[in-house]
């Protein structure tokens, strides 16, 4: 399990029997010369998809993370105007096709925070 979280299969197995499907992240991620296998179960109230002839076409999970804690890990510096603070909660949009992974922040800005090409051949979920 990854840190903070439950067991990957309690996960999903609650997630059958409350919500009537699961769904995650299934890929393999490499950072330096560490490579792991991650198998991250998303809530499916929070996901949406596009199935076409040959299988998944896209999938978008939606989750909201801290306004600080978005631009540490993206490394971007949002506009704290209209009464903003670091503790507001952010919408991230974590988006993945065939070839890419795109993350976006619209608090934080309106281009994607990043765009990069994931290497699975296949969406990874």
């Amino acid at each position: 399990a990854l840190l903070d979280m439950i067991p990957l299969r309690a996960a999903m197995a609650w997630q059958v029997a409350i919500r009537g499907r699961t769904c995650g992240r299934a890929m393999l991620m490499k950072r330096g010369e560490r490579v792991w296998a991650d198998a991250t179960p998303w809530d499916p109230r929070n996901v949406m998809w596009e199935i076409g002839d040959g299988g998944l076409l896209w999938i978008c999970h939606k989750y909201f993370k801290s306004r600080s804690q978005a631009e540490r890990e993206y490394q971007v510096n949002g506009d704290l105007r209209n009464g903003s603070r670091p503790s507001d909660l952010v919408l991230v949009y974590d988006y993945y096709d065939e070839e890419r992974n795109i993350i976006i922040v619209p608090a934080l800005q309106e281009a994607p925070i990043k765009d990069d090409p994931h290497m699975m051949g296949r969406v990874p979920a």
